[in-house]
Formats: structure tokens, C-alpha cells, sequence
């Protein structure tokens, strides 16, 4: 089938399939602003100005330079050198008894800490926390809003919510507190080096380890890595050798 002609330069035709196959090339979230009127009214320039500006550069033996030539090499070796690790890399397999035998054979690197979630108000005195304690068991404000309104802590746009997180991640008093008190329970005020502060522990979750169908996708990906690394290594040296490469 034909295709719509967009240019011609010196006589050769620019086609509408031409310019499809050059946007095929761009990822996804290119090729929509290339699909469009004015993305392609862009690359047809571009097209044209590689063509006219290819042409007279080979009038003027600009390709016989020893500048170009160079460059040139450089590239065709780089292309090469991507096509010979790709070829490579392909025939790099990983199969399920592989990352089986990993998993279980390396339990401390899928351990899972215990780790809490919660909620705090930070303010700069014992008084003033105790002061929002009382309002807040009164009923008077919930602990969020008082968080929004009274606390120092960058957490209060969440409503103190600090999220999760596991021993030694905040200061000893505020660990201490936040990892001992019950579920739902708000504590006395804390001091710390920041302040006072007042904690609610909405969740705990206790020390385990992951399930081999939670990481076995993850781990695969870097056996299969680690793998591709190994083969490169090897026909890297290999290839220096048969060379007879000498770097000083």
C-alpha cells in the first residue's frame, strides 16, 4: 500500500510510513506527543533537516574526515558491544529451584523487624501537653485536629501520623514509649531532645519473615543480575586475553 508523501528532499520522498516507524521507536510516553498534528509536523522537520544537512555534508567529503570516521567507529563499536551483551544476557536463566535455594538458604536476608505505626503531638512543654492530653480525653478535639492545631512536628498536616516504623528509627524515650504501650492507647507526655510528646500506637506488627511468594519475583530479578554480571566478567577477561590488552 502507498503512503502519503510529507516531503520530498532532492527528489528522495519523506512518507507518512516513514515517519510511523521512526515514532515506533520512541517509548510510549513520547510517541502520544508524536501521534499528534503538531508532534509530527516537528519530526517531519526533523527529518528533513537531517536529510538536507546529511547531504551536504557528504557533498563536502565531510564523511572522509578523520574526525567523522572516528566517531563513527566509536559508535559502530558501542552498538556492537550493546548487541554482543544483549545476545549475551538472553541466554541468562533463572529458575524457580534457584531462588528456592537462595531463599532458604539465606533466611536473615528476608527477616522482617517488628515495627509499629503512630501518631504523635510534639510541643515545647510538659504543661501544654498535658494541657491537650485533658482536652483531648475530655472529647473536646480529637487527637488529629489537636495535632494540626498544636504540634511542632512537620507529621501534623498528617494528623501526627509518623506511619511505620521499626526499632531505633526514632529516639530512645520516643521508641521506648511507642514500641511498650498498647494498641489505641495515647501516652502520658514524653520528653525528648525535640520536645514533648504526646503518642498513640495505632499498630504493631510482630518480627517474622517474608514469604518466599512475596520475594520471589524481586529475587529472581537479582540472581538473574547478579548472573549477567558473572558471564560479562568472564567474557570481558576472557576477550582481554585472546586481545592481548595491556592497560598501564
Amino acid at each position: 500500500m502507498d503512503s502519503k508523501v510529507l516531503a520530498v528532499v532532492d527528489g528522495a520522498e519523506i512518507t507518512e510510513r516513514a515517519l510511523e516507524r521512526i515514532i515506533e521507536k520512541y517509548p510510549v510516553e513520547k510517541r502520544i506527543y508524536f501521534e499528534t498534528d503538531q508532534g509530527k509536523k516537528q519530526l517531519l522537520e526533523q527529518k528533513v533537516a537531517f536529510s538536507v544537512f546529511g547531504k551536504y555534508a557528504r557533498e563536502n567529503k565531510l564523511d572522509k574526515t578523520e574526525q567523522f570516521v572516528n566517531r563513527l567507529n566509536d559508535i559502530v563499536d558501542q552498538m556492537l558491544t550493546q548487541t554482543v551483551i544483549s545476545d549475551l544476557f538472553e541466554k541468562v536463566k533463572v529458575d524457580e529451584n534457584e531462588t528456592r535455594k537462595f531463599y532458604d538458604e539465606n533466611p536473615d536476608k528476608f527477616a522482617l523487624e517488628e515495627t509499629v505505626s503512630a501518631r504523635h503531638i510534639l510541643v515545647d512543654s510538659e504543661e501544654k501537653a498535658k494541657e491537650i492530653r485533658k482536652m483531648i480525653d475530655a472529647g473536646e478535639i480529637s487527637f488529629e485536629d489537636a495535632a494540626k492545631k498544636y504540634s511542632e512536628c512537620p507529621s501534623k498536616e498528617k494528623g501526627g501520623s509518623l506511619g511505620y516504623f521499626k526499632h531505633g528509627m526514632m529516639v530512645k524515650e520516643f521508641d521506648e514509649v511507642a514500641f511498650s504501650q498498647p494498641e489505641g492507647q495515647m501516652s502520658r507526655p514524653v520528653k525528648t531532645q525535640f520536645g514533648w510528646h504526646l503518642i498513640i500506637t495505632d499498630d504493631k506488627t510482630a518480627p517474622g519473615t517474608m514469604k518466599f511468594e512475596e520475594v520471589s519475583e524481586k529475587l529472581e530479578s537479582q540472581l538473574r543480575e547478579k548472573k549477567q554480571q558473572e558471564v560479562y566478567e568472564e567474557m570481558y577477561n576472557s576477550l582481554k586475553e585472546k586481545y592481548n590488552v595491556n592497560i598501564y
